[in-house]
Formats: C-alpha cells, structure tokens, sequence
C-alpha cells in the first residue's frame, strides 16, 4: 500500500506545470471537404502559405481538439467534420492533431498538456502576426482536449495579450484535475479562460469533471449518465455523448432551436417543474447564448438524432 501511494506521489509530482518537455507531432488540420483524408495538414512553417491560398479570412473559425485515446481516425473527428459540413455557417473548420500524447498513458499525457499548450500559442501568436484574425476564432474541446483548451486560453492571455472569444468545453477530463490534489498543479478549463465558455457535461464524477466551471453549463439528463448508454460499467458511451451532442446541434439552423435548455439549480428541480422565477433558456452546443448564463438541464433521447 505504501509504494502505491509513493507511486502516486511520484506520479503526480510528475504532473507539475513546466516540465520544459520538447513538443513534436503536433499538427493542424484545415479540413477541405468532408474528411480527414482531403484535409491539409498545415505544418506550421506553412500558416502563411495557407493564409492566401486555402484559408478564408471572411469566415469564422473553429478548431477542434479530441481527447485522450483519440487520433486523426476517431469517431469524434470525423463526426464533427462531418456536422459543420452539414451546417448551415460557412467556417474554417482546423483539428488539432495531438494524438502524440493523447495516446500515452493518461498520466503522462496530462504532464504534457501546460507544454503542449505552450507549444501551440508561441505558433498561435506567429499566425497573428500573419494577418490570422483569432476573434473569429472557437476551440472546442473534448475530454483532454477541453483541458488543453483551457490551458491554450490562459497562455494566450498571459503570452499574446489576448483572449479568445469562445471554448467550448464537451465533458472536460476529470481524472487529475478535480479535486485539486495539492501534489498536482492541473488546472481546470475555467470561465476566465475566455470571453465565453460553454460547457456540456455527460459523465460528471467518472470519466468528466463534476464542477460547473463555464459562463453556462449544459447537464443532458442530469449531467451523468445517458439514456441508451450503460450505466455504471467503465464505457466512454456517457462521456462521448457530449461530442454527439455537440455535433447534432451543429447541423440545426438557429431558428430550429434544438436542445433546448431550462436554467434550474438542480436537475430534481428540473424534473419535477420545480425551478423558480420566469423560464430563462438557453441552446446547448452551437447556438448557445452567452447572454444567458448559469447552469442549464435539458433531456435527450437515447439516440441519434438526440434533440427532442
């Protein structure tokens, strides 16, 4: 028993911010078609090249960042290519390739993520330089994903003097960021890491973190468990709903006003028509509304499509 909490220790230690860990393999992908496989693999010497040949500075952008056991061939990536193809905005649509260390153990893709994000502004601040206008620009984060977009949000406060405009945070990692362990200096995707965060939790207290943390915060059938998932076995199904989720309600137009939320204190409340005070609503994923902020509990169906 002694070694193992040593080991823990160790381990955790290990997981202090600024390890100075050299960072290779991380890539970005601006997504041309439906695919990964037409997509242009935008090494970063080439962000300039891209900047007048493929990349549209009249559109938006969103970056997508998959979490940990993900890579260029997940679900996740292609399903979320797949939904802003479908949508009715025309973006720039990038994925962040950081399968590198997404596909290490769990502790050591966790120590990395403060470098990674390190790694990733020192390239985002060159790309401003450029004439790339990250006003425009959403990130949005899965599991892992949702952490380093935190971590991406706060260095780009401290390092460019600048704060993006929006992350949005799908189940973001519990495991080592909550609690917070005095031995492990993880901090969690927080509403002052942007000018808007939204957050949609559906596997709080396993697999995502339990807190509210956003300006708003989604809980689809209370937060931890899904329908049409199954419960208390170790799956992804609850964690995973949260990009399914996401990604559904990008293919909607605003005026469908899918997955529809009711600001309650608790999901009880909620259920039972029991939240005080005039409705207020607000739309989980895409069309959220950062004007209307708070903790939102809405229900889903137990598939696809999954707004009722």
């Amino acid at each position: 028993m002694k070694s193992l909490i040593l080991a823990v220790v160790l381990l955790s230690i290990k997981c202090s911010l600024g390890q100075n860990t050299t960072i290779t393999n991380v890539n970005l992908f601006l997504v041309k078609g439906n695919s990964i496989s037409t997509s242009l693999n935008v090494s970063w010497d080439k962000v300039q090249q891209i900047f007048t040949t493929d990349y549209d500075i009249t559109k938006k952008s969103v970056i997508f960042l998959f979490g940990w056991m993900d890579n260029l061939n997940s679900s996740c990536v292609s399903t979320i290519i797949d939904a802003y193809s479908k949508s009715e905005q025309e973006l720039n649509v990038f994925i962040l390739d950081w399968s590198k260390y997404t596909m290490m153990n769990y502790f050591s893709a966790v120590w990395r993520i403060p470098d990674v994000a390190l790694y990733i502004v020192s390239n985002f601040k060159n790309m401003m330089s450029i004439g790339y206008d990250f006003n425009t620009f959403h990130l949005i984060g899965f599991s892992l994903g949702a952490q380093l977009s935190g971590y991406i949000g706060r260095y780009m406060q401290s390092l460019a003097n600048f704060t993006l405009p929006r992350i949005t945070g799908l189940d973001p990692a519990g495991p080592l960021f909550y609690p917070t362990f005095v031995f492990i200096n993880m901090k969690p995707l927080m509403a002052n890491d942007s000018r808007f965060v939204d957050v949609i939790h559906t596997n709080a207290y396993q697999a995502g973190g339990p807190k509210r943390i956003g300006h708003i915060d989604f809980y689809p059938n209370g937060g931890t468990f899904q329908p049409g998932c199954p419960q208390f076995t170790i799956d992804d199904c609850n964690h995973q709903r949260s990009w399914q989720y996401y990604a559904e309600s990008v293919t909607y137009k605003q005026s469908d006003k899918k997955f529809q939320g009711v600001q309650c204190n608790t999901f009880k409340l909620f259920s039972n028509v029991l939240c005080t005070g005039t409705p207020i609503f607000n739309y989980m994923g895409y069309y959220a509304n950062p004007n209307n902020t708070g903790s939102f509990f809405l229900n889903t169906t137990a598939q696809s499509p999954f707004s009722l």
